[in-house]
């Protein structure tokens, strides 16, 4: 009997100590890369948040342990493995390439295939979101989030100086640059909204695993997260461009440009844990009353 159950433990523990060795092999090839990525999470503020996502994961898989050591482990040869050479090819074209987006996007998915493969399909499809977490810690190509950010731009410069002309204050705006009485503001790239969107999107999706069940409640929830990111961000502006107008240009660029990006993100997260209230009780009361 003895000899039979460390049989099964040593079975059990070889598709992990083999995904081990292949992750291994997969961080010792991404090394070269591993530089410039954590360079750019630190640089710019858009992806601050890359670095504490892989703590997030952890936490993930440590609270589902139980349903994880009940599911059987069946290496996926079938589905792992097709998926595991094919990233391999897209990987070394990425690599020959010098594409930094692709390169980053197929170690996600060899990272993935390597799991898929060893631990089987049922595991994977238990383990789908921790490991499709792993996306947010890519940065968007540089040609894409600039085209993003200067129409986030324009659209914040706008509706920021809608907003201004609520309080009957005179305000103009051409394109990105907003002009007031006494002063003239620029709407940069960093004010587009772009670094709170990619925060509070990440931040809906995980809050949506944890606090709700099923596709469509998740979904509602971290589409929410859009519109309610790019209005806290209007509102930003609006409110810069108003201190400027009744105090000075020194107050809107000091202390509080810097801490007003804190409080537009813990204003627009506490919205956005109103709505998922919200989508809860109607649910509730959707059910009690079928």
């Amino acid at each position: 009997m003895t000899g039979a159950t460390n049989i099964t433990k040593n079975d059990s523990l070889s598709p992990l100590l083999l995904c081990l060795a292949c992750l291994g092999l997969l961080a010792w090839l991404f090394q070269p890369f591993a530089g410039k990525v954590v360079e750019f999470w630190t640089e710019n503020p858009t992806y601050t948040h890359s670095p504490l996502i892989p703590f997030v994961i952890a936490y993930l898989i440590w609270d589902k342990r139980k349903t994880l050591a009940e599911t059987e482990i069946v290496p996926s040869y079938r589905g792992g493995l097709p998926m595991l050479l094919i990233s391999s090819l897209i990987w070394i074209v990425a690599v020959g390439g010098k594409s930094r987006f692709a390169v980053e996007l197929t170690f996600v998915f060899l990272i993935i295939s390597v799991v898929w493969l060893n631990f089987g399909s049922a595991l994977t499809k238990k383990l789908s979101f921790p490991l499709f977490l792993l996306l947010m810690m890519v940065p968007i190509p540089t040609i894409l989030y600039a085209a993003i950010s200067r129409k986030l731009q324009l659209l914040s410069s706008t509706f920021g100086v809608a907003f201004i002309q609520l309080f009957s204050i005179p305000v103009h705006g051409e394109g990105n640059i907003i002009y007031l009485p006494e002063t003239t503001l620029q709407v940069a790239e960093a004010c587009s909204g772009i670094s709170s969107l990619v925060s509070l999107f990440t931040l809906a999706m995980i809050y949506a695993y944890i606090s709700q069940k099923g596709f469509l409640r998740r979904s509602l929830i971290v589409l929410s997260s859009f519109p309610i990111a790019v209005f806290m961000n209007w509102v930003r502006i609006a409110a810069t461009g108003m201190i400027a107008h009744y105090w000075s240009l020194e107050y809107a660029q000091g202390f509080y440009h810097s801490f007003s990006g804190w409080i537009v993100f813990i204003v627009a997260f506490g919205i956005f844990l109103m709505v998922g209230s919200a989508i809860s009780y109607f649910s509730k009361a959707m059910m009690s009353r079928s």
